[in-house]
C-alpha cells in the first residue's frame, strides 16, 4: 500500500532524526533528554516463550518477528509474553541506547509540540541552559505523567472489554475459552486466556477438590491434577460482575 510505505518512511526518518540529535548531544558532551530502553531480563515467561515455540533458543528481533506473524497459532500468547519480558523505555539524562531499536544514543526530539521531552531537546540545541538538577526532576515528572497515561490506557482498554462481554454475552456464554498457565504460586494459578487477551488469578482450589503439594522449586502442584507453566487448560465464564470489572471462570471438565 503506496500510504503505508510513505508512513514508513516518515517514521524510519523520525528514528534517524532521533538518533543524530542524541549522537550531537553526545559528541558534544551536553547534558540532555535521552530514551532510554534496556536490555530485557530473560525471566520465566521467557522460558515460557521457549517452551511455546519451537526452536526459539535467543530473544533477537528476528526470533520476535517470526513468532509475532499473526498466522502463527501462538501468536496472542506470544504477544502476551513479549510485552511481560520487553521493559518499558524511560526518559532518562544518565542513559540513552535503545535496545529496541538496537541503537547506542537515542532520544525524543522530533515531536516538541506533543512531547515536552522533544520541547526541552529543542531548547538544548539552540543553547538554552538547565542544570542537571533541573532535567532531572524533568525527567521523574515526564516519566510519571507517561505511567498515568499508560494506566489510565490500559483502564479505558479494560472498560471496553467489558463492555464487549455485555453486549455480546450470548457469543461467551457456555463458550469454552483456552487458557495457558503462565505462572504457578501458592495458593493462586495465573492463566492467559486467549479468547479475552487477559490473564487471570484462579485460586488453586478451583483445579481440585483434593489437597494438591506445592514444589517450590519446580513452581508446579502434584496430586490429583498436576499445574505446571505452560500447561493448556479449558475455562468457561462463571459469572461476570460488570461495576467491579471482574469476571468469575469455573474450569472446563470434558
Amino acid at each position: 500500500n503506496y500510504l503505508d510505505e510513505i508512513h514508513e518512511m516518515i517514521e524510519e526518518m523520525m528514528i534517524l532524526n532521533n538518533r543524530l540529535i542524541a549522537e550531537y548531544f553526545k559528541k558534544n558532551n551536553k547534558i540532555f533528554i535521552g530514551r532510554s530502553h534496556e536490555e530485557p531480563e530473560l525471566n520465566d515467561n521467557y522460558n515460557l516463550l521457549k517452551m511455546v515455540n519451537n526452536k526459539f533458543n535467543e530473544f533477537n528481533f528476528n526470533n520476535i518477528n517470526r513468532i509475532l506473524d499473526i498466522k502463527n497459532d501462538n501468536y496472542l500468547i506470544n504477544l502476551f509474553l513479549v510485552q511481560q519480558i520487553m521493559p518499558k523505555a524511560r526518559y532518562n539524562i544518565d542513559k540513552d541506547s535503545h535496545w529496541g531499536l538496537d541503537v547506542k544514543n537515542y532520544s525524543h526530539f522530533t515531536s516538541p509540540i506533543r512531547r515536552f521531552s522533544d520541547l526541552i531537546n529543542h531548547y538544548l540545541l539552540f543553547n538554552e541552559e538547565f542544570s542537571k538538577l533541573e532535567l532531572l526532576n524533568i525527567t521523574k515528572i515526564i516519566n510519571k505523567n507517561e505511567d498515568n497515561q499508560q494506566k489510565l490506557s490500559y483502564e479505558l482498554i479494560n472498560i471496553k472489554r467489558f463492555q464487549n462481554l455485555r453486549k455480546n454475552y450470548i457469543n461467551y456464554e457456555n463458550k469454552i475459552l483456552n487458557g495457558i498457565i503462565i505462572n504457578v504460586s501458592n495458593p493462586r494459578i495465573l492463566v492467559f486466556i486467549k479468547e479475552l487477551f487477559i490473564s487471570q488469578e484462579l485460586h488453586v482450589s478451583k483445579f481440585s477438590d483434593e489437597r494438591l503439594n506445592y514444589d517450590e522449586n519446580k513452581k508446579e502442584y502434584n496430586g490429583e491434577v498436576n499445574l505446571f507453566n505452560g500447561k493448556n487448560i479449558k475455562l468457561e465464564i462463571n459469572k461476570i460482575n460488570y461495576s467491579s470489572k471482574i469476571i468469575d471462570f469455573k474450569l472446563y471438565n470434558d
